[in-house]
């Protein structure tokens, strides 16, 4: 299950925006939707074949962030609190989750929304960001109830059900798109991972996921 761009506790206000409208209640909400679907699809196939296994892949900017003063302002809570506040909302999913399945694991990758520099970095990427703070704190709070990994790595390869899927927030891809999706930006940055994960005398990877 792929789970990105919550950006909580950013505000959209209705009055300038047509209408509509986005904070921290919306963000929880669409949170509990995501883990009803989750149940539903699992419920709607048990008959046919177990679901054992769920893999929660988290994959970025689940925190407005700061890094732009309107945010900063704007922000229904300062970053702390709002991290503090997601990290529960998330430890909370990943408890009614392990009710419905034996095993369950989330992976966080932090996004470029929730960075602690206004300049993005390629060296300490993933660690100068609220999201890896972000991380840590779920898998503090997970204990032994569910599985927590939060890789240091900027493309992470992991494992599920036997296929290699390549994890990553996406904020490489180039921005030129067809019909709205920038497919040929992910082809390229799916490819060029390929490339170097060869040269580099390594496993390519099955599914790359953004």
């Amino acid at each position: 299950a792929l789970l990105s761009d919550a950006h909580f506790s950013e505000v959209v206000d209705p009055r300038i925006a047509m209408g509509l409208i986005y904070n921290e209640d919306v963000a929880t909400r669409r949170l509990a939707r995501f883990r009803d679907v989750i149940i539903r699809y699992k419920q709607l196939r048990e008959t046919s074949y177990p679901i054992q296994k769920l893999t929660v892949a988290v994959l970025g900017d689940m925190l407005s962030g700061d890094i732009h003063e309107e945010l900063e302002i704007s922000n229904e809570s300062p970053m702390p609190v709002a991290l503090v506040k997601l990290a529960y909302l998330l430890h909370d999913m990943g408890l009614s989750l392990r009710q419905e399945f034996s095993d369950v694991e989330f992976v966080f990758i932090p996004g470029n929304h929730p960075r602690l520099t206004k300049k993005p970095r390629f060296k300490q990427k993933t660690t100068t960001n609220w999201e890896y703070v972000l991380g840590k704190f779920v898998e503090a709070l997970a204990q032994k109830s569910y599985t927590v990994t939060v890789p240091l790595a900027m493309v992470y390869v992991h494992k599920v059900f036997g296929w290699r899927i390549g994890m990553s927030h996406g904020d490489a891809v180039k921005s030129n798109s067809f019909a709205g999706i920038p497919f040929y930006g992910m082809r390229q940055r799916r490819e060029a991972i390929q490339a170097l994960m060869r040269h580099l005398g390594q496993p390519g990877i099955d599914f790359l996921v953004m």
